[in-house]
């Protein structure tokens, strides 16, 4: 017997948790359109009277922005918002109480909370006008505020920034997640340091894309005329590119249960065919009608079901193509397109010197994560499903393993006869019709079946109907039973031996058994038995199934 499979069971459920959590953290970046430029750095202007004072040494961000705009004006029909960000990845900063630290300084242009929006823990977020005009306010992190003031709400107190102070208006709720160098950070408006001497490492445009409209052609197209160079990231491509091992998962386990659906649907074709059959023994074929048409209608829309079921996981498959373009050869069978494609592929991530921000950081580790729960998922279900086989799978292994062990005759009892039936088993009290049984719900019925056809031959006892016939006995759940065997019954004894003569007489294992464990003569068991066939009827045959063995001593319960 078979253990339970309770740690693989264990392990699925763990893993299908890590892949849905990697799933749900991945739909969570969202679908944006970013590019990332460096920055240009801080310039030295002179004034009229020639000195080194420095008036804006930033404006050239402030260029950038105007320049952004009218970029933009033609994407109207693309993208439904946009912002410019400027980001720090490390910069100093100090509070009125003589405290220090260090953090992200992400520089905000206008439209930053819609693109990429804040929560708010204390005070409030910056006005439009603020971010328009670089008004001298402040966001921080909540880690940063208590490294700045030791307390969690320190609002209208100032922090020094590159020699310029800054009040604090609110506090933001922040978590460190995959992608962030620190938990800890500040946010000003991006027009405020115009005139500071601070040295900005990449500024990045984050544009919301309408659905349909080719926003991501468009947006890199305007994204190379404003600034070339840059990294461009689609977001929705790259969380589609981190599911697509979820997504092949997805597809063959949809394959294989449709494939089993398909192979049930078989089942119950050969199930109603061959009550149908033992019907019109003893009905007539109009009666039949009404069960014959629903049967096939029934069955009919489940063939058509499991078909558009083949064409929605094929579409769900070949989905990726449409969004992932490159990845098809311009001329499928041609070596030399399949390198170009191959290569073309590889060209963004060979970059040397790569700008990337934080959603696409935590979209390379979640999609690695889910490549890694993916086939840890495929393989526990590959391994649960070579043991979860249906009943017939087990008991046709079972009825090859007594075979082996030299079992002749198998009896079973069971209140469920109707799959052993399909292994040619014979209830033992209806020996003339294999149609419904009926059975006792406590007891149930006893079925019969031969595992070693030769060795029941061998068995029976010689007739004096002295001669020879050829017996061809068919068995398809044990293919060593198949074969032809030429039996001659003589004064000296009876002889069974392979032939490769033709038959005189050809029988499955179902009819083979009926014949010699049931309690009719040959000539009856002609008349209205099934599953054999006749060339040649001889006296030897009728003699020899007169005889009829019994199951004690044989049997392998």
């Amino acid at each position: 017997m078979q253990k339970k499979p309770w740690r693989k069971l264990i392990l699925l459920l763990l893993l299908s948790a890590a892949l849905t959590y990697c799933v749900l953290a991945v739909n969570s970046v969202g679908n944006q359109l970013q590019y990332l430029v460096e920055a240009p750095g801080p310039e030295q202007e002179k004034t009229d009277t020639g000195s080194n004072e420095t008036q804006q040494p930033n404006k050239s961000l402030i260029e950038r922005g105007e320049q952004l705009k009218s970029a933009m004006e033609g994407l109207s029909g693309n993208v439904s918002a946009y912002t410019l960000t400027g980001v720090v990845d490390q910069q100093s900063l100090q509070s009125d109480i003589g405290n220090g630290a260090q953090g992200r300084l992400e520089l905000l242009g206008e439209n930053s909370f819609t693109l990429r929006p804040k929560y708010l823990r204390y005070g409030r977020l910056f006005f439009p006008e603020e971010l328009e005009q670089g008004a001298d306010v402040m966001l921080l992190d909540e880690q940063l505020a208590l490294l700045l003031f030791n307390i969690g709400d320190p609002l209208e107190r100032t922090v020094t920034l590159a020699g310029k102070e800054y009040r604090v208006i609110g506090i933001v709720r922040h978590q460190k997640q995959v992608g962030d160098l620190t938990d800890a950070g500040a946010y000003v408006p991006l027009a405020s340091v115009a005139s500071l001497e601070l040295t900005v490492d990449a500024l990045m445009v984050s544009a919301q894309p309408i659905a349909g409209t080719g926003a991501s052609v468009a947006f890199k197209s305007a994204m190379d005329s404003w600034q070339s160079g840059g990294n461009m990231i689609d977001l929705g491509k790259e969380s589609m590119g981190a599911k697509l091992w979820l997504r092949l998962l997805l597809f063959l386990s949809g394959m294989t249960l449709t494939l089993r659906a398909v192979r049930f649907l078989n089942r119950r074709v050969h199930d109603a065919l061959r009550d149908d059959k033992e019907r019109l023994k003893s009905s007539y074929a109009i009666r039949l009608m009404p069960r014959f048409t629903g049967q096939t209608l029934m069955l009919g829309m489940g063939y058509l079901l499991c078909a558009g079921v083949v064409a929605l996981l094929m579409q769900y498959l070949i989905e990726p193509v449409y969004t992932f373009p490159e990845w098809i050869p311009a001329v499928l069978v041609e070596w030399e397109e399949i390198a170009t494609a191959f290569w073309k592929c590889w060209q963004t991530p060979a970059t040397l010197v790569e700008l990337r921000s934080p959603e696409f950081m935590r979209l390379r580790f979640y999609g690695l994560m889910i490549q890694l729960t993916s086939a840890g998922c495929g393989v526990t279900l590959a391994l649960l499903y070579g043991r979860l086989r249906t009943r017939e799978e087990r008991e046709v292994e079972s009825l090859r393993a007594m075979y082996r062990m030299g079992t002749m005759v198998s009896t079973l009892r069971t209140a469920r006869p109707g799959p052993l039936m399909d292994m040619d088993y014979i209830p033992l009290n209806q020996n003339a019709v294999m149609g419904k049984v009926k059975t006792d719900a406590k007891d149930g019925v006893t079925l019969a079946r031969i595992l070693n056809a030769r060795q029941v031959l061998e068995a029976l006892p010689n007739t004096a109907a002295y001669g020879s016939f050829v017996l061809e006995v068919t068995d398809a759940h044990i293919p060593q039973n198949n074969g032809k065997y030429l039996i001659s019954c003589q004064p000296e004894g009876k002889t069974v031996i392979e032939t490769e003569q033709n038959y005189d007489m050809q029988m499955n294992m179902r009819a083979l058994t009926r014949l010699v464990y049931g309690r009719r003569s040959l000539r009856d068991f002609l008349e209205d038995g099934e599953g054999f066939d006749l060339t040649q009827r001889c006296p030897t045959m009728d003699g020899l199934f007169s005889h009829h063995l019994t199951l004690m001593e044989q049997t392998d319960a």
